[in-house]
């Protein structure tokens, strides 16, 4: 079962100096079970959770934001929250006193089995995905920072076939790529410092429209936009790029 959870607090420190590697490194401390922290590293091919950068309001309010494919990861990692008297995050010069870990639904946090995203996705025919976060695709040595369809759709199919014991089929993206494309967009371009360089990205909105394609199909894609939600999107993601949401008014 997918879970997204917030993490609240108050930062303490040099939040300037803070960089995603450093919270990269925290998340691996906050999982209790050794044997759960050695899987998630070395987890081969796509990994089994996603981070998002850490957010500091001027009062140093703070948030950051990690989301797990596999539930027995969730598990660990609410455990720490739950008995630590004084939960804290150490993050270089910086510390986090956390205040809340929220898992409800919410605009960044929530939960569902793979059966129920199955069972509530509806063949429409425009979706909006909002990117928060720099998002960019790895081809090769290319690194290309724009949301073109195939490549943010097989990003999440990718996913979903490592992690989901519900089947899609493996060339769904191939068979939607001719009527799948981008109706509207409102983004930008924004680079995303990874604790070692510059990676470009973008960020904003993009409404996708699908277009002669059935019904199954076209519910299959909008499947895969609401996992989008816990999976992230292209590259980097355990290291804080590619959040997103979809927009909805359901």
């Amino acid at each position: 079962m997918p879970f997204a959870i917030v993490v609240q607090g108050q930062l303490l420190g040099e939040a300037g100096k803070i960089n995603p590697a450093q919270l990269h490194g925290a998340f691996f401390t906050l999982l209790t079970d050794p044997q759960l922290r050695q899987e998630a590293h070395e987890m081969s091919g796509r990994k089994a959770f996603t981070l998002s950068p850490l957010t500091v309001s001027g009062t140093g309010r703070a948030w950051f934001r990690v989301s797990f494919l596999q539930d027995h990861f969730y598990a660990n990692f609410v455990q720490y929250f739950l008995e630590s008297q004084v939960p804290r995050v150490s993050l270089g010069a910086a510390e986090l006193h956390v205040e809340r870990v929220i898992s409800s639904p919410g605009r960044w946090s929530g939960y569902a089995s793979y059966d129920e995203l199955l069972a509530k996705a509806r063949p429409e025919r425009e979706l909006t995905l909002e990117f928060r976060s720099p998002t960019a695709f790895r081809q090769g040595d290319l690194v290309t920072p724009l949301p073109l369809p195939k490549l943010v759709f097989q990003s999440y199919l990718q996913r979903w076939e490592q992690f989901s014991p519900v089947r899609l089929p493996a060339d769904l993206v191939e068979r939607a790529e001719r009527g799948l494309g981008v109706a509207r967009h409102n983004i930008q371009t924004r680079p995303f410092f990874d604790g070692h360089g510059l990676v470009p990205g973008f960020v904003g909105r993009v409404t996708f429209m699908i277009k002669g394609l059935d019904d199954e199909l076209a519910r299959q894609l909008n499947l895969l936009a609401d996992y989008a939600f816990y999976a992230g999107t292209g590259w980097k993601t355990t290291h804080g790029m590619g959040l997103t949401r979809r927009v909805t008014g359901r």
